[in-house]
Protein backbone atom coordinates (compact mmCIF):
# COMPACT_ATOMS: atom_id res chain seq x y z
CA UNK A 1 0.00 0.00 0.00
CA UNK A 2 1.72 3.35 -1.24
CA UNK A 3 1.58 6.44 1.16
CA UNK A 4 0.58 9.60 0.07
CA UNK A 5 3.84 12.05 -0.09
CA UNK A 6 2.66 14.15 2.99
CA UNK A 7 3.07 10.61 5.20
CA UNK A 8 6.21 10.02 4.07
CA UNK A 9 7.75 13.55 4.11
CA UNK A 10 6.44 14.14 7.96
CA UNK A 11 9.15 12.32 9.65
CA UNK A 12 11.59 14.06 7.79
CA UNK A 13 10.42 17.95 8.35
CA UNK A 14 10.10 17.05 12.14
CA UNK A 15 13.38 16.05 12.05
CA UNK A 16 14.49 19.32 10.50
CA UNK A 17 11.93 21.41 12.77
CA UNK A 18 14.14 19.81 15.18
CA UNK A 19 17.63 20.25 13.72
CA UNK A 20 16.25 23.57 13.40
CA UNK A 21 15.13 24.23 16.71
CA UNK A 22 18.36 22.81 18.33
CA UNK A 23 20.58 25.08 16.00
CA UNK A 24 19.11 28.64 16.65
CA UNK A 25 19.66 27.49 20.30
CA UNK A 26 23.21 27.11 19.91
CA UNK A 27 23.48 30.25 17.46
CA UNK A 28 21.61 32.76 19.41
CA UNK A 29 23.65 31.28 22.80
CA UNK A 30 27.11 31.34 20.96
CA UNK A 31 26.44 34.93 19.67
CA UNK A 32 25.24 36.50 22.84
CA UNK A 33 27.74 35.18 25.15
CA UNK A 34 30.58 37.10 21.73
CA UNK A 35 28.73 39.90 21.92
CA UNK A 36 28.71 40.20 25.87
CA UNK A 37 30.87 37.46 27.48
CA UNK A 38 33.71 38.07 25.27
CA UNK A 39 36.02 37.81 28.25
CA UNK A 40 34.34 35.46 30.20
CA UNK A 41 34.46 32.96 26.98
CA UNK A 42 38.49 33.42 27.23
CA UNK A 43 38.54 32.03 30.60
CA UNK A 44 36.79 29.80 30.07
CA UNK A 45 38.28 27.95 27.15
CA UNK A 46 41.68 29.06 28.46
CA UNK A 47 42.18 31.21 25.77
CA UNK A 48 44.03 34.61 25.07
CA UNK A 49 41.68 37.15 24.67
CA UNK A 50 41.18 37.94 20.63
CA UNK A 51 43.35 40.71 19.22
CA UNK A 52 40.39 42.48 17.45
CA UNK A 53 37.41 42.09 20.22
CA UNK A 54 35.16 44.01 17.85
CA UNK A 55 35.78 40.96 15.32
CA UNK A 56 35.20 38.63 17.74
CA UNK A 57 31.17 40.54 18.73
CA UNK A 58 30.56 41.05 14.87
CA UNK A 59 30.74 37.78 14.67
CA UNK A 60 28.40 37.26 17.48
CA UNK A 61 26.10 39.60 15.99
CA UNK A 62 25.97 37.19 12.77
CA UNK A 63 25.41 34.22 15.01
CA UNK A 64 22.57 35.86 16.46
CA UNK A 65 20.91 36.94 12.54
CA UNK A 66 22.02 33.66 11.84
CA UNK A 67 19.99 31.59 14.59
CA UNK A 68 17.31 33.89 14.01
CA UNK A 69 16.90 33.18 10.71
CA UNK A 70 16.42 29.32 12.12
CA UNK A 71 13.54 30.57 13.83
CA UNK A 72 11.60 32.06 10.92
CA UNK A 73 12.45 29.07 9.01
CA UNK A 74 10.47 26.91 11.84
CA UNK A 75 7.26 29.17 10.79
CA UNK A 76 7.80 28.10 7.30
CA UNK A 77 9.78 25.35 7.11
CA UNK A 78 8.53 24.24 3.37
CA UNK A 79 9.15 27.39 1.99
CA UNK A 80 12.33 28.27 2.91
CA UNK A 81 14.24 24.93 2.51
CA UNK A 82 17.16 27.37 0.47
CA UNK A 83 17.69 28.80 3.66
CA UNK A 84 18.59 25.32 5.45
CA UNK A 85 20.88 24.33 2.00
CA UNK A 86 22.78 27.94 2.35
CA UNK A 87 22.52 27.87 6.39
CA UNK A 88 22.44 24.71 7.59
CA UNK A 89 24.77 22.61 5.41
CA UNK A 90 27.00 25.18 3.54
CA UNK A 91 27.93 27.32 6.32
CA UNK A 92 27.92 24.57 8.93
CA UNK A 93 30.44 22.52 6.64
CA UNK A 94 32.19 24.94 5.37
CA UNK A 95 32.91 26.49 8.58
CA UNK A 96 33.45 23.11 10.19
CA UNK A 97 36.60 22.85 7.48
CA UNK A 98 37.88 26.06 8.33
CA UNK A 99 37.92 25.48 11.59
CA UNK A 100 39.87 22.22 11.53
CA UNK A 101 42.28 23.62 8.85
CA UNK A 102 42.93 26.64 10.92
CA UNK A 103 43.82 24.13 14.22
CA UNK A 104 46.09 21.99 11.74
CA UNK A 105 47.29 23.50 9.13
CA UNK A 106 49.26 25.68 10.19
CA UNK A 107 47.91 25.98 13.89
CA UNK A 108 47.18 28.85 14.66
CA UNK A 109 43.60 28.69 16.14
CA UNK A 110 43.49 26.86 19.76
CA UNK A 111 43.03 23.00 19.89
CA UNK A 112 39.60 24.51 21.79
CA UNK A 113 37.72 25.30 18.93
CA UNK A 114 37.98 22.18 17.73
CA UNK A 115 34.75 21.24 19.41
CA UNK A 116 32.67 24.27 17.77
CA UNK A 117 34.12 22.28 14.30
CA UNK A 118 32.43 19.21 15.18
CA UNK A 119 29.38 20.65 16.26
CA UNK A 120 29.46 22.71 13.32
CA UNK A 121 30.68 19.25 10.93
CA UNK A 122 27.42 16.94 12.89
CA UNK A 123 24.77 19.50 12.34
CA UNK A 124 26.05 20.59 8.68
CA UNK A 125 25.81 16.65 8.31
CA UNK A 126 22.45 16.16 9.91
CA UNK A 127 21.02 19.24 7.84
CA UNK A 128 22.24 17.47 4.37
CA UNK A 129 20.72 13.64 4.78
CA UNK A 130 17.75 15.47 5.71
CA UNK A 131 17.48 17.73 3.02
CA UNK A 132 18.40 14.76 0.40
CA UNK A 133 15.84 12.57 2.27
CA UNK A 134 13.41 15.46 1.20
CA UNK A 135 14.66 15.94 -2.35
CA UNK A 136 14.41 12.19 -3.14
CA UNK A 137 10.64 12.64 -2.03
CA UNK A 138 10.31 15.29 -4.51
CA UNK A 139 10.02 18.17 -2.48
Amino acid sequence: MEHPPERGRAPVLRSLRALCSVTATYDILLGVALVFFLKQIGVVLQIAPPTYPDNAQLNGVFLLSVGIGYLVVLRRLEETLWYLWVMGVFLHLVGAVILFYNIFWPPHSPWQFAFFGVVDGVLGALFFINLRRLRKQGM
